[in-house]
């Protein structure tokens, strides 16, 4: 058997052959099977909710599903144009064999420069059929049209902060009658905000010409490989239970890097950028937009990388807690189809989705899937399944892959001026792992975050912007929390919404930001202590909780320490206020020509709390 190797929508844009049309045909045809999978409910509302270590496992046969569906439909359509159009019988049937589902690769460098790519824009495209004949038909990744029926349950979904400036924001899913995207508050044919999608991609929101959110996309790609290469075996379910999920259970049972951050971290961040008020949005409409599955394909992607340059890496039965016992993964508040506390482990069913008639998908089936497909390379880094490659290779590939994603120290500390502070020309070299080298003069930080998942009746984000001037702020990056609303159908979020649930995010601070900060307050010198960088950071840097459409809900600054109800704002309810504290790390590289300079993080120091007052609701 071939193995299949999925493709890139960059991929169609240039051909206008039988790819696109094969696509343009199927995407209807898969997208009309998947709503009809479960009666009522459809299968692409569906999302696995806590414990999240299943997260990238349950999304992998959810997106083989569609792959299959596509591969079928696409032998069947071709073997009928191979019968009436006999002298194009080998063309069509070759390209039915090789398309494979697409994915958007939103890591490329034309997101932060272009945006959106067009072909996911555009209302119709033309398309070759047989003869070649060139017709336009609508386009099947831009929207999905409900052709008048909408599923059962579609309710209308309003923020619930009624001090926005123009009123709390309704997203009409009761009335509109397909999906959009960045769409207006209005019941019937709202327009979509593409430009704005692009803009914040871009970085033209905020500060004209300053960074967008692509560059929190490719952050957030460079904290999930941030874990060490090499760890104890106890260390492997900690490891994949932050990787895998913005929840953690696992949270300090292990000294693991605090930069190192979670492949849902990202998808978060895609949905709301895509979605603001729309489909993609809200979890409970998210699967119902064709470029959900785009997206996944990409995020199962990352997974596959991720697999290979860490193979040891795994939830297993489950984890040692403090006191030494082997201890489950739980789902503390059950799902449709599993009890409250059921424990969790690699031979969980990740039900709906059947292998056989008789027969569910179980979580340690889904790790590698080394029989049935692969994605192409990135900067020659292959993903590889079966036997897990030697240290050395995985340490180079590790090395290709961050300096890919622009993890490049030295790069850019060639870019500013030198960073005097012992906080950064310290190597601490009795702490440096054995066989790496520290990269001297440059100290990673980062902001941890933990939010209430539920605060607000819809998905939010914490986002946090520094102060350059008293007219100028420039965005450092955000932490989205991708939620429903509290009239949710789904039993397990309420049940969530009731205990609290706590979202983790990681935001990294640019190197670029800390040397401006450090300059500015006038502490480039050998005899700044640290606590003196920390508390600039602190009095430079404050942070927003905004709706998905980027309006202010509620705000602090470190310049508000005496509470929200001093200045005259009514304040956050305590249970709503994020939790932030701010941590950094040594880097050091992997000595050896033949293993590759890869990056590692050595002496994890943390520097306390950052906002826990002054967070009150923004009125103005």
């Amino acid at each position: 058997m071939a193995v299949s190797v999925f493709i890139t929508i960059s991929v169609l844009l240039p051909d206008n052959g039988p790819s696109i049309t094969l696509v343009a045909i199927l995407m209807e045809k898969a997208k009309e099977t998947l709503v009809k999978m479960v009666n009522g409910v459809a299968i692409v509302t569906m999302c696995y909710e806590l414990p999240a270590v299943l997260f990238p496992t349950w999304h992998r046969p959810y997106v083989l599903a569609l792959e299959q569906t596509i591969s079928e439909a696409a032998h069947e359509i071709a073997g009928r144009f191979a019968l009436q159009y006999p002298a194009e019988a080998v063309v069509w049937r070759d390209a039915a064999t090789k398309l494979r589902f697409p994915f958007w690769d939103w890591t490329l460098p034309d997101t932060g420069t272009q945006g959106l790519p067009n072909i996911l824009k555009v209302t119709n495209v033309q398309i070759t059929m047989p003869e070649g004949k060139i017709i336009s038909v609508p386009n099947p990744i831009a929207h999905y049209d409900f052709q008048g029926a909408l599923p059962k349950g579609f309710t209308d979904v309003q923020e619930e902060n009624p001090l926005l400036p123009d009123g709390p924001a309704m997203a009409y899913f009761s009335k509109w009658t397909r999906t959009y995207r960045w769409p207006d508050s209005t019941p019937e044919n709202p327009m979509e905000n593409y430009p704005q999608i692009d803009k914040i991609l871009k970085g033209e929101v905020e500060t004209p010409g300053g960074r967008g959110r692509y560059q929190d996309l490719i952050n957030n790609v460079i904290d999930m490989f941030s874990f060490p290469l090499e760890s104890p075996p106890d260390w492997s379910p900690y490891i994949w239970d932050k990787f895998s999920n913005t929840t953690v259970q696992t949270e300090g049972l292990a000294p693991l890097p605090s930069v190192a951050g979670s492949i849902e971290h990202p998808h978060n961040t895609v949905h709301l950028l895509l979605g603001s008020i729309g489909d993609m949005g809200d979890n409970d409409y998210a699967g119902f937009d064709p470029i959900f599955f785009l997206h996944h394909c990409q995020v199962d992607r990352l997974l596959s990388f991720w697999e290979t340059i860490y193979p040891d890496y795994w939830m297993g039965l489950g984890y040692k807690n403090k006191g030494g016992q082997m201890q489950s993964f739980t789902e503390e508040e059950g799902t449709w189809s599993e009890l409250p506390n059921a424990g969790i482990n690699e031979n969980t069913i990740l039900d709906p989705f059947r292998k056989e008639v008789n027969s569910y998908w179980v979580a340690r089936e889904t790790r590698f899937m080394s029989h049935d497909y692969t994605y192409p390379p990135i900067q020659g880094v292959q993903v590889v399944w079966g036997e897990p490659l030697r240290l050395s290779l995985r340490a180079k590939y590790l090395a290709m892959l961050q300096r890919y994603f622009s993890m490049d120290p030295h790069l850019l500390l060639s870019r500013h001026v030198a960073l005097k502070p012992k906080i950064f020309t310290d190597d601490v070299r009795s702490k440096v792992p054995s066989g790496y080298a520290p990269v001297h003069g440059f100290r990673h930080f980062a902001f941890r975050v933990e939010l209430l998942e539920f605060a607000f009746n819809s998905s939010y984000y914490i986002k946090f912007l520094y102060q350059k001037t008293e007219d100028t702020t420039v965005p450092v990056g955000i932490v989205p929390v991708l939620g429903r609303g509290s009239n949710t159908r789904c039993a397990a979020c309420n049940t969530c919404h009731a205990w609290g649930n706590k979202i983790k995010g990681v935001v990294t601070i640019d190197t670029e930001l800390i040397v401006d900060i450090v300059v500015k307050e006038g502490l480039n010198h050998p005899d700044t202590t640290h606590g003196q960088v920390i508390d600039a950071l602190k009095k430079n840097i404050w942070a927003t909780l905004s709706t998905p459409e980027g309006r202010c809900i509620a705000s602090a600054h470190h310049g508000y320490s005496h509470g929200a109800a001093a200045d005259g704002r009514r304040p956050l309810p305590a249970e709503a206020t994020p939790k932030i504290d701010i941590a950094s790390a040594n880097v050091a590289e992997r000595e050896g020509e033949d293993e590759g300079n890869v990056l590692s993080y050595y002496d994890d120091a943390q520097h306390g709390e950052h906002l826990m007052q002054g967070w009150g609701y923004h009125d103005q």
